[in-house]
């Protein structure tokens, strides 16, 4: 495993903006889920590196992790995107070279991949346990071609039991200068969160229908910057936030992402 002390992608200094909360729990495995996909829609999110939309899991007797993915510039005409999977787990180790030491500045494991990626195909972010194992993948699913890109994989240890059937996802901008985030002077973006789901069965053969609540802005800029929610079709979330100038010294924060699951 690389080691690193500074990931540009996991900054260790984070306010996420936007909440989510996700749930697996109407027939839920009564050890947890080994498998879970987090369906994410990019098609109108504006291609610059300055936010990232991720869903946390949390594990039992073990640190959370997360996925997700941050939009990037356009290269030479073409559309790319990092994904991104980590553990915030002291214990976790990993020998992916796509991962790395650490998360948000503390203890843990980062894995990411930066790659080609139309924003107009919708995506899922999947999270599998590898049987008879304690490895656990990311994967990310283009839906509409079939391609699946591994993200990273890491090893939870011995005492981590699997994934429980609720947590909280976020939207959060990371980039650009600490005076614009402090003064909540965010740009645009928006993104949409689809229901998750698992092919895992509980003990009467049956699987959990995910769903989500609705999303809601948090912390320092809540009064300030502009956001903007709407329900999808197919039981996701569409979430614009960004805009509105700003308020100088009103955005001061610094945590951790799994310190925001209340």
């Amino acid at each position: 495993m690389k080691t690193s002390t500074f990931l540009p992608f996991l900054p260790a200094l984070a306010s996420a903006n936007v909440g989510v909360y996700w749930f697996l729990n109407d027939n839920s495995p009564k050890d947890g889920f080994t498998e879970i996909n987090f369906p994410m829609n990019v098609s109108d999110t504006p291609r610059e590196t300055n936010y990232y939309f991720a869903q946390q899991f949390g594990f039992d007797n073990a640190s959370m992790g997360y996925t997700g993915l941050q939009p990037r510039a356009d290269k030479n005409g073409a559309q790319y995107i990092r994904a991104v999977f980590s553990s915030f787990e002291d214990n976790a180790t990993s020998t992916d070279e796509q991962c790395s030491s650490g998360a948000d500045g503390g203890g843990g494991v980062s894995c990411g991949i930066e790659l080609y990626a139309p924003y107009n195909h919708p995506y899922v972010l999947n999270v599998k346990k590898e049987k008879g194992s304690r490895k656990w993948k990311g994967t990310l699913v283009d839906e509409k071609l079939g391609n699946t890109t591994h993200i990273g994989s890491y090893t939870m240890p011995d005492f981590a039991g699997n994934i429980k059937d609720s947590y909280l996802g976020f939207v959060e901008y990371y980039a650009g200068s600490t005076e614009r985030n402090d003064n909540c002077d965010l740009p645009v973006t928006s993104v949409t969160f689809g229901k998750p789901s698992s092919p895992n069965k509980n003990e009467e053969g049956k699987t959990s229908h995910g769903k989500l609540n609705g999303p809601y802005a948090y912390g320092p800029c809540t009064k300030i910057v502009p956001f903007k929610k709407e329900k999808s079709g197919d039981g996701g979330w569409y979430i614009k936030y960004g805009g509105g100038g700003g308020k100088k010294g009103s955005g001061k924060q610094d945590k951790r992402h799994e310190h925001f699951h209340a």
